[in-house]
């Protein structure tokens, strides 16, 4: 009976020890996890600011050919404008390397 009980607390330090290193390994998967997403948001911040001074670009250059206005008028944006259906490349990302 000793020698069972001696075998059943020896593995119960065990399983305490897997426990130990399984909670500090989740731990370090999380800080990853939150780091990657802090990036990820600069990221999208960027992309979004790049986005918005590309349209400002392409605004200007159509305002200073004198097409702009005829652009608006016809509403040319909404014709030239990307699928609503179309998936954004950040979202493309985000799916395929975090919903896996």
């Amino acid at each position: 009976m000793d020698l069972e009980k001696q075998a059943l607390t020896h593995r119960l330090h065990q399983l305490e020890e897997e426990n130990e290193n399984l909670q500090s390994e989740n731990g370090e998967l999380r800080t990853q996890l939150n780091r990657i997403s802090r990036q990820l948001s600069v990221i999208q911040e960027q992309l979004n600011v790049s986005e918005r001074v590309t349209t400002a670009t392409q605004r200007r250059e159509l305002q200073q050919e004198g097409i702009y206005d005829i652009a608006v008028r016809e509403n040319a944006y909404e014709k030239l404008r990307p699928e609503l259906k179309e998936v954004h490349v950040y979202t493309s990302l985000l799916a395929g390397s975090f919903c896996r």
